[in-house]
């Protein structure tokens, strides 16, 4: 949650927000996360905000969330594929 927190406070400077998770990516794999993971952390995200705000969590909120948590995803799976720098 504190790297969630961080990137969506990050996301009106994503120069500096795409290393930091481009690198979380990479060190996910060394603690043997699988791509499919993603999904579902990002379903159990989605679920506890849906709870937690209740009526708050319209579909433009669910949607932004939902927006941003592939954008991050994608972005760390996508680096964890990378070949390292030699």
């Amino acid at each position: 949650m504190a790297m969630i927190t961080s990137a969506v406070n990050m996301l009106d400077r994503l120069d500096e927000l795409v290393p930091v998770v481009k690198s979380l990516g990479k060190r996910h794999v060394a603690y043997g996360v699988e791509d499919s993971q993603y999904d579902t952390v990002g379903g159990a995200l989605i679920k506890t905000l849906d709870m937690g705000l209740g009526d708050d969590f319209t579909s433009e909120v669910k949607e932004a969330w939902v927006t941003a948590y592939n954008v991050l995803a994608t972005t760390m799976i996508n680096a964890s594929h990378e070949e390292p720098a030699t």
